[in-house]
């Protein structure tokens, strides 16, 4: 469950390491982000080597959260730590690499939206684990 002003460790290989959440897609009245939610995230720590720019405005798409998540089977999972994955402003993945696991729910939710499936289609083969 992420708000507004919150710091989010980025989990790719696209030069960003820290990035602060500006905005929660959804409808006007939506505080909070869960996971497979986008948000609009500015980068805050970076590698220098890298294409990413401090303060500069990309979309995020939440893979994993501190917050509990409760699935239908009776499991309760939660992280130590809240991660995203970058992405342009055309909805390109900016990375070429995912580090650590993805929620399965992520996968759910892109597969049952067909308008996000083409989006986000990259991101389920370049993951190597899904919890």
């Amino acid at each position: 469950m992420l708000s507004i002003e919150s710091l989010i460790k980025v989990s790719d290989n696209s030069g960003a390491k820290n990035a602060k959440c500006i905005k929660v897609f959804g409808s006007g009245l939506k505080r909070y982000a869960y996971v497979g939610s986008l948000i609009l995230v500015t980068v805050k720590k970076r590698i220098n080597q890298k294409k990413i720019k401090k303060k500069t405005i990309y979309y995020g798409i939440i893979i994993v959260t501190k917050y509990l998540t409760q699935r239908k089977d009776g499991i309760n999972i939660r992280f130590n730590e809240n991660r995203i994955l970058l992405f342009s402003k055309t909805y390109k993945f900016l990375g070429t690499r995912i580090y650590g696991p993805i929620m399965k729910e992520l996968k759910f939710q892109i597969f049952n939206n067909k308008k996000e499936k083409q989006k986000y289609m990259k991101v389920i083969s370049y993951c190597k684990a899904l919890i």
